[in-house]
């Protein structure tokens, strides 16, 4: 038996979701989207399963009370959630003693927010498919979560969590409220073939394939950690992105450029990349973050008159190289360069060996995740010591 396990509330907590999901069906983006959600929020709000139910507990009443404390329940829906059998044969959505029906009817019945998640295309379920007391779960909009825009679904789950969170704070929290729509956008595969005049190049791939797409959302403002005694900083001061594509970049272009306003938390310092199922050891000082940038000639001609030489360049290279959309706004960082001083070089790479409760290999970030510094440079081989 599997459930997720809830602790007292606190005044303390803001809010708290919880992950309903079958193993069987989602246990790789369950753990994908787990991860990304305890980086944004915290590990106390964010409630996935556990092995079991006290002996001599009565699990609807467990189940009921666990769900009903959180103020967000995410439905994760596979292709084979409506139709999974249990060892009688019978579907199990069909046998009231389901847990991962008794989830969502403690949601719809508690007036706890219900999002569905449709992962690995699955199609959103007719209410004609589903017991009657699920009937109300195919009238809510579902968000899609796609492996190939893990990033900008994810971070579009995001904006509507911080506002549901923030509304669940508010007397008189409305049940019917929906997730807003949001366009999607997809970047362009990147082929580079030389190094822009001025930029030392460290690799010239012919061909990278473009980074999970971004989405266009704010700043999420948080408070930079306090300076420990060694002068680092003890919160997460460090962002590591995933990077398939943005890794030979920054070796090539010492920049890191994404879609424009993606979302960073405050008092960042160092930028690293997640890539062939590691960290990678070149972890760079972040020296300028420009936010909207328009990347066109004439932006480009205005920003060099400005003393802005290097983004100048940075905007006619991938233009001419045809990496980026003319036209297109990117939010660009730059970074300290492979050689440079300020950019630390980790002994070896930082190998991924975090693994589902199942025991399955999955990455460790398809979007980004925080860490600290002093971690990353603390001679750890594995992403599980972070």
């Amino acid at each position: 038996m599997r459930i997720g396990v809830m602790t007292e509330s606190t005044s303390n907590i803001p809010g708290r979701i919880f992950m309903s999901y079958r193993r069987e069906d989602a246990d790789y983006p369950a753990a994908w989207l787990f991860a990304e959600l305890v980086s944004h929020f915290s590990r106390d709000q964010v409630f996935k399963d556990v092995d079991s139910i006290d002996l001599g507990d009565d699990f609807v009443e467990v189940i009921t009370n666990a769900v009903g404390s959180c103020d967000v329940l995410l439905a994760l829906i596979g292709r084979r959630w409506l139709t999974i059998t249990g060892q009688d044969g019978r579907r199990r959505l069909d046998n009231p003693d389901d847990f991962v029906r008794l989830e969502i009817e403690a949601a719809l019945t508690r007036n706890v927010r219900v999002i569905p998640i449709l992962v690995e295309a699955a199609q959103m379920p007719r209410a004609g498919e589903l017991p009657a007391s699920l009937a109300k779960l195919a009238r809510r909009q579902a968000l899609e979560l796609s492996s190939n825009r893990f990033t900008l679904d994810t971070q579009r789950l995001l904006k509507t969590l911080d506002r549901t969170l923030a509304e669940a704070q508010e007397p008189g929290r409305q049940e019917t409220e929906r997730p807003g729509r949001s366009q999607r956008q997809v970047e362009r595969p990147a082929e580079i073939d030389s190094a822009p005049p001025g930029v030392s190049s460290a690799a010239t791939p012919r061909r990278i394939a473009s980074d999970e797409a971004h989405a266009n959302f704010g700043d999420v403002q948080t408070t930079a950690g306090e300076i420990s005694q060694d002068g680092l900083l003890s919160a997460d001061d460090t962002v590591v992105v995933a990077a398939r594509a943005a890794w030979p970049e920054y070796q090539l272009l010492s920049a890191y450029v994404c879609q424009p306003n993606r979302s960073f938390r405050a008092g960042l310092k160092y930028f690293g990349f997640y890539a062939e199922g590691a960290i990678q050891p070149l972890i760079p000082h972040i020296r300028k973050h420009y936010t909207a940038v328009l990347f066109t000639r004439g932006e480009a001609s205005a920003r060099r008159a400005n003393g802005e030489t290097e983004l100048a360049s940075l905007i006619e290279y991938l233009l001419d190289q045809d990496s980026r959309t003319d036209g297109e706004a990117y939010d660009v960082l730059l970074l300290t360069s492979a050689d440079d001083p300020k950019t630390v070089r980790l002994e070896a790479p930082i190998a991924n060996d975090t693994v589902t409760e199942s025991g399955k290999p999955w990455g460790w970030t398809l979007s980004q995740r925080y860490t600290r510094f002093d971690k990353l440079t603390s001679g750890v081989t594995r992403t599980s010591q972070l």
